[in-house]
């Protein structure tokens, strides 16, 4: 029987991005030191794509960006109450729960990041035309954008409005060519 082994933390995850990066990059996880490594070999294999397949091509047309939020276990995802949506939003990948369940049971990886000085709609209308994205939620042209990669993408864009009257966001959902034909953003 083989043992797989997972890689150190500061392997190359993509060109630009250790695995470190991604499980690292959270202000909760650095404010609190809660440990966040991944269990399983599936996640680093996710992680590895999504670098690749993602946020190498926007580094590549963009510049160097800033990841904001990463993996995000089981340990971490109870330390952030309310803000998160661990079955929805593959920054768990394929972590399991202490029950030994999946988190997400959508495959995958995301990674939140924003582009210093940039616009995040015309980055989110980029990635729209030009890469195989699963999800892509976008709350303002100043603001951190989540994309997810999958090998099986769904190309589902969700615009998270803030909503004046009770300050929570409220999603709505494009068919990506709508996203595609909005001239300036929705927000």
């Amino acid at each position: 029987m083989t043992t797989r082994t997972n890689p150190a933390l500061d392997t190359p995850c993509g060109k630009y991005f250790t695995f470190r990066d991604f499980i690292e990059c959270g202000e909760t996880q650095r404010n609190l030191g809660t440990p966040n490594q991944p269990q399983q070999a599936e996640t680093f294999n996710a992680l590895r794509d999504l670098a690749t397949y993602m946020i190498d091509p926007i580094v590549e047309r963009f510049g160097m960006v800033e990841l904001t939020f990463g993996l995000c276990s089981s340990a971490l995802g109870a330390k952030i109450p309310g803000r998160i949506a661990p079955k929805l939003d593959q920054h768990a990948s394929f972590e399991v729960n202490r029950l030994g369940n999946r988190i997400c049971e959508r495959d995958g990886a995301a990674v939140d990041f924003i582009l210093e000085n940039g616009n995040m709609f015309e980055v989110s209308q980029w990635i729209l035309r030009n890469l195989a994205f699963d999800r892509l939620y976008f709350y303002g042209p100043d603001r951190p954008i989540h994309v997810s990669y999958s090998s099986a993408p769904c190309r589902q864009v969700t615009v998270m409005k803030e909503s004046e009257r009770t300050g929570r966001r409220i999603p709505r959902t494009y068919v990506d060519r709508d996203f595609a034909k909005l001239e300036t953003s929705p927000i």
